[in-house]
């Protein structure tokens, strides 16, 4: 089986059959194959790969595996729409401005507001379902 063929693969495995640890495993196995191949699209592939993986991981019951494999794949196409989806479905929310201060620090609460505030283009001030005010 070509890593090309992967991506949905694990994912059927894990539903279809409710064999969750083999489509895990089978997702696994297609990400170390994806490493040791150069492919056309690959970021794209990736994406999937760790989408799917994502939603095995949820199907399982599994929450934190599925948030940290849907961030993996944000890292290959960081507009995945299939991947925003389920981390905005999941309340996941964005990392700290400064990743290495810890989230109540005054400089990320700041930045926070800053980068967060309503009306401003990095999206957060705008309530669902509405448009701008």
């Amino acid at each position: 089986m070509t890593p090309s063929s992967f991506p949905n693969y694990g994912y059927l495995q894990a539903i279809a059959d409710i064999k969750y640890r083999t489509g895990i495993e089978t997702c696994k196995r297609a990400l170390a194959l994806m490493a040791k191949k150069a492919m056309f699209g690959e970021e794209e592939i990736y994406a999937i790969i760790y989408f799917n993986l994502g939603r095995i991981y949820l199907a399982a019951d599994m929450k934190q595996d599925a948030i940290d494999s849907f961030r993996k794949g944000l890292k290959f196409n960081s507009r995945n729409s299939d991947l925003l989806q389920e981390l905005r479905g999941l309340g996941t929310r964005k990392e700290a401005p400064v990743a290495f201060l810890g989230r109540s620090n005054p400089i990320n609460k700041y930045l926070g507001k800053v980068l967060h505030k309503p009306g401003s283009k990095h999206g957060r001030g705008q309530r669902k379902g509405h448009g701008p005010r």
